[in-house]
């Protein structure tokens, strides 16, 4: 079956793509390859821009450098898959299976990755700015060095996930799970955090900065520092008070510079 246009008709691939197919640097834009079996084709530098991939078998294929900007793979199976480089944005992956795939420096922008799985994904570098990655699981996922700026990571799973110098501004991790996870040198400047788990989380140089719901986050007593953190006025000043000593004491702060902010700003 050849493969057309989704809205024409127009044939863009005569041939039936199989498993394993050399496919590198075609143009298939806006093509309908829905429930397609593209498990380890190589894709690699393809236009599949705006392209229906809803339910497709990507397993192991290897799409480095293709143009996926706008496609759907809702419910897409791309475990194992290699995405590096790729531009993803506002790429629909709602549902979709993209365990250990390898998305390092990609583009994420405003994509929808919500109820996706991407459990051991190698995510180092990519940009998941404004992505809605809602109940998403990112379990022990690799996501140093990413940027999420605005992003929505509510309910979420990060359990011993790496975020080791992310800079996620104004991120949404109300409710996420953070058990065990790498937080060395993250930024998580006017980050929600009400709800999230810190469970035994690794934290040194972490930045909070403009977090005034701080105090709701959950086991903040039982995260582990590997060295100092900072907090800035606005932070303590909404937070101080409420937060536990362990954790205040933690990051850097001495009993005595404790007892003088929450005298200063108790209630």
């Amino acid at each position: 079956m050849p493969i057309r246009h989704k809205t024409t008709g127009d044939v863009l691939l005569e041939s039936e793509p199989l498993p394993g197919s050399d496919l590198r640097g075609c143009s298939l834009f806006e093509a309908a390859l829905e429930g397609r079996d593209l498990s380890r084709a190589d894709l690699r530098r393809a236009e599949l821009g705006f392209s229906r991939l809803q339910g497709a078998d990507l397993r192991g294929a290897d799409l480095s450098g293709a143009h996926l900007s706008g496609a759907d793979l809702s419910g897409a199976d791309l475990s194992g898959a290699t995405l590096q480089g790729a531009r993803l944005l506002g790429l629909n992956l709602r549902g979709a299976n993209l365990s250990r795939a390898n998305l390092t420096e990609s583009c994420l922008k405003f994509a929808n990755l919500s109820g996706a799985r991407l459990e051991s994904a190698l995510l180092t570098g990519v940009d998941l700015s404004r992505a809605t990655v809602v109940e998403a699981n990112l379990r022990g996922a690799d996501l140093s060095e990413s940027r999420a700026t605005g992003a929505d990571f509510t309910r979420a799973d990060l359990s011993y996930a790496s975020l080791a110098h992310a800079s996620w501004h104004e991120a949404d991790l109300r409710d996420a799970r953070l058990t065990g996870a790498e937080l060395l040198w993250a930024n998580l400047q006017g980050a929600r955090l009400a709800g999230a788990d810190f469970l035994e989380a690794l934290l040194s140089g972490t930045l909070f900065v403009a977090c005034t719901d701080l105090h709701r986050a959950l086991h903040l007593e039982a995260v582990h520092h590997r060295g100092p953190s900072s907090l800035d006025a606005t932070t303590l000043r909404a937070n101080v008070a409420h937060l536990p000593d362990a954790f205040l004491l933690g990051t850097s702060l001495t009993a005595d510079e404790l007892q003088v902010l929450r005298n200063l700003w108790a209630g």
